[in-house]
């Protein structure tokens, strides 16, 4: 419950810190403006935690083994989600 709270308040913390980063931001340098997310360290470990388990590659495309694991080895859903992360 707290660590609800907690997540809840660095949103806030977050949104106001993008906030402020983009009326600061060059537009030259840096084109796309902040995004909430990269503010919040939380989430921010947990979306490289994500990447890992999906096996996600730099050009952001996904590792297709899980189809493999389905289709060719046949196996269940719960050995899936165990070893993908799913």
């Amino acid at each position: 419950m707290n660590e609800g709270r907690d997540r809840g308040l660095w949103f806030h913390t977050a949104a106001i810190e993008a906030t402020l980063a983009n009326t600061v931001r060059d537009p030259k340098k840096k084109r796309k403006p902040w995004k909430t997310i990269e503010f919040h360290p939380w989430e921010e470990n947990d979306k490289r935690e994500r990447d890992k388990r999906t096996r996600r590659k730099a050009d952001g495309k996904v590792d297709v083994s899980i189809l493999k694991a389905v289709f060719v080895d046949r196996r269940g859903l719960s050995e899936i989600e165990d070893e993908f992360g799913i």
